[in-house]
């Protein structure tokens, strides 16, 4: 995990259970929905029957259009 820039996770658990195991890196890891719309929740796993997964990759797409550029910068801050 040192070896990464950024941190990008799609839920509040996966970034509640990363900041818990790798304390050093915590201001690395975000939420997708954190960076892009600046408002943390979760996007749903397309891996739930009940979820269309069709609808979980246009919400990642829309995130990671909208939030392109502050991804670019998080990562080049922590270079």
């Amino acid at each position: 995990m040192d070896r990464f820039d950024l941190i990008i996770v799609m839920e509040t658990g996966h970034k509640e259970a990363l900041c818990s195991e790798f304390r050093s890196l915590q201001k690395r890891i975000f939420l997708l929905s954190e960076i892009a719309d600046s408002i943390a929740y979760d996007i749903a796993d397309p891996t739930n029957p009940d979820i269309n997964p069709n609808h979980t990759a246009d919400e990642i797409d829309r995130l990671i259009n909208k939030g392109f550029n502050k991804i670019v910068q998080l990562a080049e801050s922590f270079d």
